[in-house]
C-alpha cells in the first residue's frame, strides 16, 4: 500500500492517480491516498479496513481516499459501450466523506426512501464485485462541476445501485453513493 501525504499546489492535483502510484510516494493537494495493491505499507488493506478508518475519521472533509484497484479491460469496454465514456486505466477510489454520507442517508435505520434496505459494511466490501459484474451501466447525469456520473446496477435480492463520478484528469472513478432497493 502506498500512502500519499498532503500539501502541494493545484497543478499537482491534476496529476493522474495512475502516475502518482507508479512514482511511489507523492504529494497531492490536501489528500491522503491509500492504494490497495501495495500491502507492505501501513494503512487500510481493503475497503473493509478503509470503512473502519472512515467511521473513526467521521468523514470530515473527504481528505482520506482509498484506491481499490484499476478498472479492468472488460469493465472499461462495458462502460464505454453503455455510456460512451472511456475509463480505461482509471482507478476505482472511495473517500471517507462519501462512506459517511452514504451511511447517513442509506445506512441502518436511515434508509432515505421506503422500499430500501440498509447499506452495510459488507455492501461496501462488495463494491468492486458489484461494479465489475453490474447488470446495467448508464449515465446518471453530471455533477455541478460537470463531471459525468456513472450508475452501476446489480441485481442482488432487489438491486444494488452505485454511483461513481468519473474524474478523467485524475484517472479516477470516484465512489459517490450507493443504496439497496428491495425486490
Amino acid at each position: 500500500m502506498i500512502l500519499l501525504q498532503t500539501g502541494r499546489t493545484t497543478q499537482e492535483q491534476e496529476t493522474p492517480v495512475a502516475d502518482t502510484q507508479a512514482a511511489g510516494e507523492r504529494t497531492i493537494g490536501k489528500k491522503t491516498i491509500y492504494f490497495a495493491d501495495n500491502a507492505d505499507a501501513d494503512g487500510p488493506k481493503n475497503i473493509g479496513d478503509f470503512y473502519d478508518l472512515a467511521l473513526r475519521s467521521g468523514g470530515r472533509g473527504g481528505i482520506l481516499y482509498f484506491c481499490h484497484g484499476k478498472v479492468d479491460d472488460d469493465e472499461a469496454r462495458r462502460v464505454k459501450k453503455s455510456t460512451g465514456i472511456d475509463v480505461s486505466g482509471a482507478y476505482h477510489a472511495i473517500s471517507d466523506q462519501r462512506i459517511v454520507h452514504t451511511l447517513k442517508r442509506h445506512g441502518v435505520g436511515r434508509e432515505k426512501n421506503k422500499g430500501q434496505d440498509p447499506v452495510t459494511k459488507e455492501d461496501f466490501e462488495k463494491i468492486p464485485e458489484y461494479t465489475r459484474t453490474a447488470d446495467k451501466i448508464r449515465i446518471e447525469g453530471v455533477t455541478d462541476m460537470g463531471l459525468p456520473v456513472i450508475r452501476y446496477q446489480k441485481r442482488v435480492n432487489g438491486h444494488i445501485v452505485i454511483l461513481k463520478q468519473f474524474r478523467d484528469k485524475k484517472g479516477v472513478l470516484q465512489f459517490d453513493t450507493m443504496w439497496k432497493q428491495k425486490p
